[in-house]
């Protein structure tokens, strides 16, 4: 999602139909965040309901016989740290 910010902006730079919404407001100068909207086609990994089997990388290492045991693989690499 793409996000831009602009601070400082003059009420008088402002739209005149922003301004109308604005009238209790006494700052003179305002922020304005702008973040556009997803579309409904448009999902994360999060909210889609694909499995994480239909990643390209899920399972790159299937077939290391080094690897038959991550945990293990791990604790390994770590060993000569502690």
């Amino acid at each position: 999602m793409e996000k831009m910010i602009l601070e400082h902006v003059h009420r008088r730079d402002l739209p005149a139909e922003w301004t109308k919404s604005l009238k209790d407001i006494l700052s003179s100068t305002y922020r304005i965040t702008i973040e556009a909207e997803s579309r409904p086609e448009e999902k994360s990994m999060e909210q889609s309901s694909k499995s994480w089997r239909n990643v390209p990388m899920f399972g790159m290492w299937k077939d290391r016989d080094n690897m038959a045991d991550p945990a293990e693989y791990v604790r390994q690499l770590r060993k000569p740290r502690f």
